[in-house]
């Protein structure tokens, strides 16, 4: 967008933004802010004012409690507000203070996606407590040559270890894991962390308390976490009797409590719920981010007036994960069991969302994710017809000849970038092919006799086209045929 040229102050930069804004209706506001309007932006404008607004903090919250902000958005160079801030506190020398890191840290708490990754291209896809450790250990090479716009004067330098520990440990708490990195030079203390080691940390003990839904007031922590996971099902069936949560007055039975993980609320302590809603429902805190983006009560669909949302992110900075007792049970005496991410399709299912969310926009019921489970005959088939139709992807070659998803993905993710005002014809011929190959696999055990099940071939083509001519039927066998070709070589 170019919004923001050069460094303002609190007011100019919110000023110039809504001055901006004010040139469009009001229900794109949040497409632009987030960078998604029309089309994914190379930045968007809340990228642009952590590059030029030095006190961030002071802006940020005025647009996040207006309009309906999202810092998960990936713009067009695969990260997410969450990923360039943290690439910042590296790259900027204005983010290398305490002040920054502590707000980093607090603005996880407005959604941060786990296994939500950076995506420098179908190879390099890094999570958050990637990018931290391999930037920390002096790899700068996860980011190409031009990554940032050439107008800012960045340098580079690693954080201190006081500010990366601290990183580091609340990601974790988040539940981040890694991704990219398979082995670590150097194991953090965090990693090998367990229940008996936290009374020195104040944050860290909330989080085992909210870990274990013990009371805030509980001295032993130890103690009641082995007590508990001894009778551990004498407790659950407890629990099953039971659907208020922990520590609750009489007066609280009058409220309706709400969790988004559809854990049972028995289960939960109270203090982890938000003051009441519309004096009648009480939301888990890990409902705070959905209820400060879309300002909507999700019950009742009523809007949430501002005072109300204020107080909300007035009183909630620290904001854990739902987990239960039985979830805890593998970890224990851990604190963080399960810091790396063994789930190989993951990274693939990220580079899926990535290249789908340049479809979005236009087409917001499309099939990108079909691309990921395509057979090498269908992708020779989709490569074939991207090649033969036009002129404006040839890059489609490299998977007519190498049929692999991967192949595919990083030439649909190659033109996603390069060649915007080209995807809604992309769309469309990408319709066609997954509806011919539909049509194929309904009629593939009918071609060893064509004229003798002529009608049954005839039938789905009508049903496709609805539509009897000589012309598109020819066409349609035509298609039909090839691929067989393919599905037979």
């Amino acid at each position: 967008m170019k919004i923001l040229k050069k460094k303002n102050n609190r007011d100019d930069t919110i000023k110039r933004i809504v001055n901006y804004l004010s040139h469009f209706d009001s229900k794109y506001h949040h497409y632009i802010l987030n960078g998604n309007y029309k089309s994914i932006a190379n930045w968007s404008v809340l990228n642009e004012i952590l590059f030029f607004e030095d006190h961030c903090e002071k802006v940020l919250p005025f647009f996040i409690l207006k309009y309906e902000i999202d810092l998960n958005l990936r713009n067009k160079k695969g990260v997410s507000f969450f990923h360039l801030y943290l690439l910042l506190l590296f790259y900027h020398s204005g983010y290398r203070n305490s002040e920054k890191v502590d707000y980093f840290i607090d603005l996880l708490r407005f959604g941060l996606l786990p296994n939500h990754f950076m995506i420098i291209n179908h190879i390099k896809i890094y999570s958050l407590l990637d990018v931290l450790y391999l930037l920390q250990n002096d790899n700068k090479k996860i980011l190409p040559k031009g990554f940032f716009p050439k107008s800012l004067d960045l340098t580079f330098e690693k954080l201190s270890k006081e500010n990366y520990d601290k990183i580091y440990l609340n990601l974790l708490m988040q539940k981040e894991t890694f991704f990219h990195v398979k082995e670590q030079k150097e194991i953090a203390e965090w990693d090998h962390l367990t229940i008996y080691d936290i009374d020195s940390n104040e944050k860290l003990r909330k989080y085992i308390l909210e870990k274990y839904n013990l009371p805030l007031k509980t001295e032993k922590i130890p103690d009641s976490i082995v007590y508990l996971l001894s009778n551990i099902d004498f407790y659950e069936s407890t629990m099953e009797t039971k659907k208020f949560p922990l520590g609750i007055t009489d007066e609280d039975t009058n409220y309706i409590f709400v969790n988004p993980d559809f854990v049972n609320n028995a289960q939960l302590q109270s203090h982890t719920f938000m003051k009441p809603i519309e004096n009648k429902y009480r939301f888990h805190q890990t409902f705070f981010s959905n209820l400060i983006k879309t300002k909507t009560n999700p019950f009742t669909r009523n809007k949430i007036d501002e005072k109300t949302l204020d107080s909300i992110m007035e009183h909630h900075h620290t904001i854990f994960p739902i987990s239960t007792l039985r979830d805890n049970l593998e970890e224990f005496p851990f604190v963080f069991h399960k810091t790396k991410n063994k789930d190989t399709q993951i990274g693939i299912q990220n580079l899926i969302s990535f290249i789908e969310s340049f479809f979005i926009i236009n087409h917001p019921y499309n099939q990108i994710f079909r691309l990921q489970n395509l057979k090498p005959y269908e992708i020779k088939y989709l490569s074939y017809v991207m090649m033969s139709e036009t002129k404006l992807f040839p890059s489609f070659e490299k998977c007519y000849t190498k049929t692999n998803p991967m192949e595919l993905l990083k030439v649909f993710l190659f033109y996603c970038r390069s060649k915007t005002k080209y995807l809604n014809v992309i769309y469309y011929f990408l319709e066609e092919i997954f509806q011919d190959l539909n049509c194929y696999d309904k009629i593939q055990h009918f071609l060893e006799d064509f004229e003798e099940h002529y009608p049954q071939i005839f039938d789905v083509y009508t049903s496709r086209f609805n539509i009897s001519n000589s012309h598109y039927f020819s066409k349609f066998i035509k298609n039909i045929y090839l691929i067989r070709k393919f599905h037979k070589n």
